[in-house]
């Protein structure tokens, strides 16, 4: 009884060694699944971020703006960037994974000719028994009851049923070739494949086995004992043979029955054992002498094992640990454990991690790509502030210009006959109010297009929305100077010439009684007198308004100053409402996608960076395996 739970015992190890593995292959994974959901995580609020920050800056710069557009394609570029990776993430393989039974496990692959002991085999390490009965599986615990599956199946009419393997839960063993679909089984662990039988009559079946090699951690090749060494499966184990897989030949059937006699009934029997050792390691010398002889295997058979092996033998010794070792099935156990601590294994626990962080790697490059938008998108307009104003200058100097030279134009062809008439005068500035607004507007139009051209191609926005043309003139009162002058309107005539004429013929008549002398002084005398006695002559006169000047000039002047107050006013205006707005939200926005970007990549680098580490971990313990 105390062998009995030895041989237990020893097997129980066996199972408990691939649930350690086990364990190791699901801490790796969980580990790194841990990982890959923080990064989803991380991806969503990312995402989140970018759309937030978008729809806020897109809000604040007015639709009216002709620079909108270029926020609006610049954001939906982001947008579809955002969509492509949640595609990605949803649709992707993150790499955190193991194949299924090829990388979560130790994977051993069992080939060897027709009715060399594959099945056999597979069915003891699976169950302790070459011919597993139900009693046994239903006596087995759930967690050490094997998971059986079907791969590959050829169309072999002599082969096994459909999942015939997954009904039974074992493999058929017979007489005729009964394997013709891949077929195995999973213990914690461990991933047990049986092969079709190479040579098989069933071409499928060889070509089936063949491609299955790649895939597997041990070679398990089976040839019988009865005539081992055979050129034909050499060239096998040539062909099978991967310096970088453990390889391991089991001399299947290195049994044989000697006569016995049964006390009990008193009847002979035949008794199952092992072929003596001599006979045994002389088939396991030539085996390696003849692998010797091969080019390609003879510097390399220190990673080829060979073990004269029978399963029937340990299954009818299952009480004696030194006989269980004896038949081969402890020395497999021994190597199988051993496989399960190599570099490859260790290699294997790393597949996650090592999917993982090339899906990083790929993201990482797509983030930079998407950092790159962002900076191409801000640098094209980082010299647009000190570019626009200058542009801005020279636009208003020029437009001030014309808007100078047609107002002196027009002051100086107001017909004189109009200046001293109020009415008329007003007239024309009213017209000239029109004008004048009807001319900065196409002159800021054309203007502010053409610098818009600039900087955005393909603007559709009607620039006119933002060009203010209901400006008030505040013009002085037109004013014409006047002075208040007499003009004379007409003259009265006076007496003092007629009385004079009297005075000197009256003057004359009495100076003649004097003599000729007395006449010419009484002449002279009277004239005078009578010209004392008369009236001079007199004017009638009235008050008149003449103009002497108006304020015109000042007025044009006025119209001048009003009008490079406008420009100024509609060209700022301008600036502020489209790029200064647009410049200042594209800031934001670029600044506040740039930081998004640089934490998710941090991220990126972070986590990478500890993938790396726990890689060197495990890889620093493959070097010590």
């Amino acid at each position: 009884m105390e062998m009995d739970i030895d041989r237990k015992n020893r097997r129980a190890d066996f199972l408990k060694s691939f649930e350690g593995l086990q364990n190791e292959f699901n801490a790796s994974l969980q580990s790194t699944k841990n990982d890959e959901k923080d990064f989803k995580n991380k991806c969503v609020e990312f995402q989140k971020n970018i759309d937030m920050h978008l729809k806020k800056s897109f809000k604040k710069v007015a639709e009216s703006n002709p620079l909108s557009q270029q926020m609006f394609v610049f954001s939906e570029t982001i947008k579809r960037t955002n969509e492509s990776w949640k595609v990605r993430l949803a649709k992707q393989d993150t790499g955190v994974r193991f194949r299924e039974g090829f990388d979560d496990s130790l994977m051993v692959f069992v080939y060897g000719k027709v009715k060399s002991g594959k099945s056999s085999l597979g069915n003891y390490v699976a169950w302790g028994h070459t011919d597993p009965a139900t009693d046994l599986k239903k006596q087995t615990p759930k967690e050490f009851q094997p998971l059986y599956f079907s791969g590959e199946k050829t169309s072999f009419k002599d082969g096994d049923a459909t999942k015939e393997a997954e009904r039974k839960k074992e493999f058929r063993v017979g007489a005729t070739e009964a394997t013709s679909t891949i077929q195995g089984f999973c213990l914690p662990g461990l991933t047990w494949i049986d092969s079709p039988g190479l040579h098989s009559k069933n071409k499928d079946n060889d070509q089936l086995a063949r491609s299955y090699v790649k895939h597997s951690d041990l070679i398990l090749y089976t040839m019988k004992s009865d005539a081992p060494g055979r050129a034909s499966d050499l060239e096998e184990i040539k062909d099978l043979y991967q310096a970088n897989k453990r390889f391991l030949l089991l001399l299947t059937g290195s049994d044989e029955t000697e006569p016995d006699w049964d006390e009990e009934t008193q009847t002979p029997i035949s008794t199952l054992i092992m072929k003596d050792e001599a006979r045994r390691l002389s088939q396991r010398d030539y085996i390696r002498g003849e692998l010797s002889k091969i080019d390609g295997l003879k510097n390399n058979l220190n990673n080829i094992d060979i073990i004269s092996f029978s399963a029937k033998y340990a299954q009818e010794h299952q009480d004696s640990l030194e006989s269980f070792q004896d038949s081969g099935m402890g020395q497999l156990f021994d190597i199988l454990e051993e496989a399960s601590k190599s570099s490859g294994i260790k290699l294997k626990q790393q597949t996650p991690l090592i999917g993982f962080r090339n899906f990083l790697a790929e993201f990482k490059a797509d983030l930079n790509v998407y950092f790159d938008f962002i900076y191409e998108f801000s640098s094209r307009f980082s010299g647009l502030e000190s570019d626009v104003s200058i542009k801005l200058t020279r636009e208003t100097i020029v437009i001030k210009q014309l808007l100078n030279e047609f107002v002196r134009k027009f002051f100086m062809n107001i017909p004189n006959e109009d200046r001293d008439d109020k009415l008329k005068i007003l007239e024309h500035l009213e017209n000239l109010k029109v004008e004048i607004n009807n001319m900065q507007v196409t002159l800021l139009s054309e203007s502010m297009q053409k610098i818009l051209s600039e900087f955005a191609q393909g603007f559709d926005k009607d620039i006119i929305d933002i060009i203010d043309n209901s400006a008030i003139y505040e013009l002085p009162e037109f004013k014409v100077e006047t002075k208040e002058i007499k003009k004379i309107v007409s003259v009265i005539k006076g007496t003092r010439r007629r009385n004079s004429g009297i005075g000197s013929i009256l003057g004359g008549a009495v100076g003649s009684l004097l003599g000729p002398v007395g006449s010419i002084v009484g002449a002279s005398l009277g004239g005078l007198a009578g010209s004392a006695l008369g009236k001079s002559a007199s004017f009638e006169r009235e008050n008149f308004t003449v103009s002497i000047g108006d304020n015109l000039q000042e007025i044009e002047q006025k119209f001048i100053k009003m009008t490079s107050e406008s420009i100024n006013k509609q060209m700022t205006k301008f600036n502020d409402e489209v790029f200064n707005n647009f410049l200042i939200e594209l800031q934001s926005l670029t600044t506040a996608l740039k930081m998004e970007t640089v934490k998710m990549s941090e991220y990126f680098d972070t986590l990478t960076s500890s993938i790396n580490l726990t890689l060197e971990d495990l890889n620093q313990e493959k070097a010590c395996v």
